[in-house]
């Protein structure tokens, strides 16, 4: 979706600009689909090689696509949105570099002090730049892998932060690709960001290893990484950093109470499910919205929702039927059966039926907003009729490289080299200027890839078509978006509609270059007669 654009816009800037008649453009000769001979192909490649205005205008038709949209995978009528659900860690609670930084250090010194790590592992450092989420860590080889929605491998995989060679690839799996068994059972997804700590542990301690001269074996290496981070959520020892000072962690956000005060107005109602324990999401509420609520005349966050459920253990929650029992205000747990749900009240664990009872709300009109692909995502929908909302914190800093000149650039100049490639292997006698195309497409995607992040590139597409990750963000979730906040563009009562997706025997209704050549030629016909 955010690559894909309005042919007929497209074509309309260009005339609307002058364009359709200028000698620049009509030099392009854009041959309709199986109109081009060699001479046409070869006189399209020199004009690709010395025309850069050409592509610069080309680049400038591509409509930007603002970083605080709302995106559809599927129609969705708020005005039929009763219930609004939300998850806590990075959904509602946004955090700051420091986070990643404390996770990776906390998990460093556990695999030092307490499983027999090297010392020289102190020193290293959390690089931001490195993983992205939705890699596959391989609990077998140890290789670092960025799969597509078909599980084939987007090259390079890494060895550490060392990329593999192609043939070192093939010689590992056999091919380019895995089989859906082995990607679920032996490959781990890194699928929050939580994990990308993880992520760029594993590859230093391999990188430290090896330059150490040890001698290892990676699904060790793998196991105990993976251990580590686990500890560092179950034992709380993250939780009760940051609860102790949450102003470094993370940022008082006035946007978020007023989109929920929003939705409190127009009579929808609110819930909190989170696994986080209660005094950690106190600490971080009361850090994001503290500041803002006496001028609302709101007595506690607690006060902004009509359910708060803490530590709800998901994905389990959605299968269960247990009793939820309230938390007192010191923490302690009552022993008086939960009968009703109230506002400014905490209750923790339950599940999905206990609450459908307890609340009567119609789950057809819950949606539940979340940043987890399994907890927040896959469950609702397999267990209910919730609809759900990925709020994906990556999304936003992408598309802004996205609409970047230099990037527009690069994806025009490959779209125009694809058609020629696409066209020019049916002719004969062409064998050289193939070659020479395949090498540019080859260095462009590179190009792509390398804008968004120089390792893996983005989170959300491979070369061709959806990464793992973002095919299951089309799978489950209706809508996603880069912030809650971008809900307060628009109304209570808006309508997201997912748009038409072409398919590849579909493709050439939505391709530019044909729109552009039929109405150049229609312009062409209108000025002769």
């Amino acid at each position: 979706q955010m690559l894909v654009w309005s042919t007929a816009r497209v074509t309309r800037h260009l005339l609307q600009r002058g364009l359709g008649t200028t000698p620049r453009i009509r030099r392009l000769s854009i041959a309709p689909y199986g109109h081009i001979d060699l001479k046409k192909l070869q006189h399209q490649v020199d004009e690709y090689k010395t025309d850069n205005f050409l592509l610069q205008d080309f680049a400038n038709a591509l409509p930007s696509i603002p970083s605080n949209h709302v995106f559809a995978n599927a129609d969705t009528s708020l005005a039929h949105i009763s219930h609004y659900g939300f998850d806590y860690d990075y959904t509602l609670a946004t955090y700051n570099k420091n986070l990643p930084h404390l996770i990776y250090d906390l998990a460093k010194t556990h695999l030092i002090e307490k499983m027999g790590y090297p010392e020289e592992l102190a020193s290293l450092r959390y690089n931001p730049d490195f993983a992205i989420r939705g890699l596959h860590l391989d609990k077998e080889t140890g290789m670092l892998v960025k799969l597509d929605q078909y599980n084939k491998i987007q090259l390079p995989i890494y060895d550490g932060t060392k990329p593999v060679t192609t043939a070192e690839t093939v010689s590992i799996y056999g091919g380019l690709r895995v089989s859906k068994v082995y990607a679920r059972e032996t490959m781990h997804m890194l699928k929050d960001l939580f994990a990308l700590p993880e992520a760029c542990l594993y590859a230093d301690v391999i990188d430290r290893l090896r330059e150490m001269g040890d001698t290892y074996v990676e699904s060790h290496v793998v196991s105990d990484v993976n251990q580590t981070i686990e500890i560092t959520h179950a034992s709380e020892l993250m939780h009760k950093t940051i609860a102790s000072d949450p102003g470094k962690y993370i940022q008082p956000d006035p946007c978020l109470v007023d989109y929920l005060l929003r939705l409190r107005h127009s009579n929808r109602s609110l819930f909190l499910l989170t696994n986080s324990p209660y005094y950690f999401v106190d600490a971080g509420m009361k850090q994001l919205v503290g500041p803002y609520l006496e001028s609302h005349n709101i007595e506690s966050w607690k006060h902004l929702f009509d359910v708060v459920i803490v530590q709800a253990n998901k994905p389990s929650f959605y299968q269960r039927a247990n009793k939820f029992r309230k938390v007192n205000p010191d923490g302690s747990l009552s022993l008086k059966p939960v009968t009703a749900f109230f506002r400014g009240e905490v209750y923790t664990g339950g599940g999905l039926e206990e609450f459908h009872r307890i609340s009567r709300f119609n789950e057809s009109s819950v949606i539940y907003m979340g940043d987890q692909i399994y907890s927040d995502l896959v469950e609702p929908q397999r267990a209910t009729q919730w609809k759900t909302a990925a709020i994906i914190r990556e999304l936003g800093p992408e598309m802004e490289k996205m609409n970047e000149r230099g990037f527009r650039s690069e994806l025009a100049r490959l779209l125009f080299v694809e058609r020629l490639i696409s066209e020019g292997q049916t002719l004969q006698d062409c064998v050289d200027t193939l070659e020479w195309l395949k090498e540019e497409r080859s260095n462009l995607r590179m190009s792509l890839k390398s804008y968004i992040n120089p390792y893996f590139g983005s989170t959300f597409r491979t070369n061709t078509c959806r990464t793992a990750f973002f095919y299951n963000v089309g799978r489950y979730a209706d809508i996603y978006t880069s912030s809650i906040n971008n809900f307060l563009e628009f109304s209570t009562d808006y309508c997201f509609y997912a748009s038409r997706e072409f398919f590849p025997h579909e493709s050439r209704m939505n391709n530019p270059e044909t729109m552009m050549a039929a109405c150049l030629e229609t312009d062409k016909l209108r000025h002769s007669s």
